[in-house]
């Protein structure tokens, strides 16, 4: 809690140490970086949190065999969502928040994304303001994780490894 630097008032808030959350569930009162589930994930939950990106593209394989004649195919959109809370202070956005206090989110950072290597998509993102449609004045972030690569991902990965190819192999060109 404290003065909100974004809104100049002080605020309490559902990612607030103790605040209960819409799911009902209390967060602890944590005094450092914070980070839960998303109550509201944007992906389907994958089923165990743990599935492999083998099983996925073995799925993704047989689907996309029976599809094959189809132009306009789908499947699953299976990931995870999480919130991560950068300090226990809504008046401290990331900039304002210490050295030590920046690692501790950086180290979090490292050790969630460091479970989530099953997943074929990572993304970790800070939410901030209402311009971006973030309705919560608490600093904080998210890391989603997804069993398939969007595809204007795809398309930057495929343009970085043609270029590292030509690159490596001039001749190419």
């Amino acid at each position: 809690s404290g003065i909100n630097a974004e809104y100049g008032e002080k605020v309490e808030t559902y990612l607030s140490p103790g605040a209960t959350r819409s799911s009902g569930e209390v967060n602890p009162h944590y005094t450092s970086t914070y980070v839960f589930q998303n109550d509201f994930p944007a992906l389907k939950p994958s089923p165990d949190n743990k599935r492999g990106v083998k099983e996925m593209e073995e799925e993704k394989n047989e689907k996309e065999e029976e599809e094959e004649e189809e132009l306009f195919q789908s499947g699953p959109a299976e990931g995870d969502c999480y919130v991560m809370c950068f300090s226990p202070h809504s008046d401290r956005p990331l900039p304002l928040l210490s050295v030590e206090e920046i690692g501790d989110v950086v180290r979090e950072w490292i050790r969630v994304t460091s479970d989530l290597q099953h997943f074929t998509y990572t993304q970790v993102f800070e939410n901030k303001g209402a311009m971006v449609g973030c309705s919560n004045p608490h600093p904080h972030g998210q890391i989603w994780t997804s069993s398939f690569l969007p595809y204007l991902i795809s398309e930057e990965d495929l343009k970085q490894r043609e270029r590292e190819f030509l690159d490596t192999f001039p001749e190419e060109r």
